[in-house]
């Protein structure tokens, strides 16, 4: 029997369907992903609408008409407190008009404008994030003052001061509303319709108070019945169902907020933790690379004060402050981010912490070896300059919230086998005391009367100063060449320092003499 042929249609549906998915054509893919959705009911979505961020609310009550109608000013009010921001800054502002009934209520697509709005809706240009404060409309600066939106009542005018019980009883009234800033009280100029032909922003307008004002009689009584007769002002019950909303979502609101800055407090100190036990392993990492001799020395660290606080940015802020002030240069990048550091780049940095290490103790540096013996800074030098790396690096270790660049400088210095001025740069470039030290103005200090070796340690620091300030200027002033302080700018300043030294003690020692006659 011959086997019955399938139609052609269902021949190849069985074929795309044996095929494995990657090698299925596209238009059978689609038909096997399509999943037929039954509709969800409106009062389900309604439901779903209570739970959504400003944003995604109107996106999903403009989808289509049954949402709009099915939107309501209580969805707004709570959507908009909960999730806070600008949302909840305009509905804030709004609640202190509306819970005193001093403008037009608004509809709940208003609402959610407002709540979503990023600019100016009367010039649609200028960035404004909430509602005008005072007049209720969500307004730019310039719209309110340059375009004349509000207009300014001044109390200082004379028929404020020859009417002044009506026009208080006009301002005093609840739902008179306006800015007040200082003697102006700014009105909204005109009454105004937004672009749904909804009224906005206050009840009354300027030209209202003085039409209020020249009734024989300005009572709490006759200003609402002109709000209501005259202006067409809603109902007080009309303003019920957004204050009602308001207060019952202001606790819920408050509590949700403070929840939410607890758990964002709460993650950001865990990712705090996390970066600091990855610093640690990868500077335990780079330290296994570094030599022996010097690991425990150039590897010291603290953790730093100003990432543990709260407001710190671990984006920005390293976790450690290594002691050694070069080290923290070279590594402070792999701190805030220790992802960065791979194994080539570790051993990168350990060959640099290595190599600058050696540098000095084979130029001999921290002995002043480099120095003739006769030279007059060796002897004050080798006092004073640490002895060895762990020296080197307590004498300008960085603390756990400063990071010290002294060792940085100085080993620029070396690298530069400007020797001398390496070592002056530990002492913040003072080398003052050699004056003391060094003929001739070791037998001038020594021969003075009137000062003790502190008056005279504050003399030499003085000159040397000087010293410094007239040579750096004169080197300045006849090249333009980026100024260099080596061995020879040193035996310079100490020749000048001396000179000065001499003319200073001279004019210093007759003024001692003429205040003891």
């Amino acid at each position: 029997m011959s086997s019955a042929k399938l139609p052609a249609k269902h021949s190849q549906e069985s074929m795309e369907a044996s095929k494995p998915p990657a090698k299925r054509s596209r238009k059978a893919k689609n038909e096997s992903s399509t999943v037929i959705n039954a509709t969800l009911p409106l009062d389900a979505m309604s439901f779903v609408m209570q739970f959504l961020p400003p944003r995604s609310l109107l996106n999903f009550a403009f989808t289509c008409k049954s949402l709009r109608d099915s939107l309501t000013t209580k969805m707004v009010v709570e959507s908009s407190l909960i999730h806070g921001g600008y949302a909840k800054k305009s509905m804030e502002e709004l609640h202190l008009l509306m819970n005193v009934h001093s403008m037009h209520v608004p509809s709940p697509l208003r609402l959610l404008r407002i709540s979503n709005g990023k600019s100016c809706e009367f010039c649609h240009g200028c960035k404004v994030n909430h509602v005008r404060p005072g007049i209720g409309v969500f307004g730019c600066w310039d719209c309110v003052t340059i375009r004349k939106l509000t207009k300014p009542w001044k109390r200082d005018w004379a028929r404020y001061r020859h009417n002044r019980e009506k026009y208080d009883a006009i301002f005093n009234h609840p739902r008179i509303g306006f800015s007040d800033y200082g003697k102006k009280l700014y009105f909204l100029a005109h009454r105004m319709k937004d672009k749904a032909g909804e009224r906005i922003g206050n009840l009354a307008k300027w030209g209202d108070v003085d039409e209020l004002a020249s009734r024989n009689e300005v009572t709490n009584g006759a200003i609402e019945a002109y709000l209501t007769d005259t202006l067409h002002a809603p109902s007080v019950e009309s303003y019920n169902e957004f204050n009602q909303a308001f207060a019952e979502m202001q606790q819920r609101a408050e509590r949700t907020v403070a929840e939410k800055a607890a758990t964002k407090r709460a993650k950001k100190a865990s990712n705090k933790q996390t970066k600091m036990a990855k610093a640690e392993t990868m500077l335990n990492d780079i330290a296994l690379l570094v030599d022996e001799r010097y690991r425990d020395d150039v590897m010291r660290r603290s953790p730093n004060r100003m990432f543990l606080k709260d407001e710190a940015k671990i984006s920005k802020v390293p976790a450690f402050i290594m002691e050694a002030g070069f080290v923290h240069n070279l590594l402070r990048d792999y701190i805030i981010t220790p992802s960065k550091m791979k194994k080539k780049t570790m051993k990168e940095m350990a060959d640099a912490i290595n190599g600058k290490v050696e540098m000095i103790v084979n130029k001999d540096v921290l002995s002043a070896g480099f120095l003739p013996v006769d030279s007059p800074f060796k002897q004050y030098l080798r006092e004073v300059t640490p002895s060895s790396i762990d020296a080197l690096i307590e004498q300008t270790r960085s603390t756990n919230f400063y990071v010290d660049d002294k060792s940085t400088r100085f080993i620029s210095l070396v690298e530069k086998d400007q020797l001398l001025a390496a070592l002056a740069s530990l002492q913040n470039d003072d080398l003052s005391p050699v004056l003391l030290t060094t003929e001739p103005t070791a037998l001038l200090s020594r021969s003075t009367e009137y000062f003790d070796s502190s008056s005279l340690k504050k003399i030499v620091e003085a000159v040397w100063r000087d010293a410094t300030y007239e040579i750096q200027s004169s080197n300045q002033r006849c090249s333009h060449k980026p100024f260099e302080k080596n061995d020879a700018y040193y035996f310079d300043l100490l020749a000048k320092s001396q000179s000065l030294f001499r003319q200073y003690l001279q004019k210093l020692n007759r003024y001692a003499a003429w205040l003891k006659d």
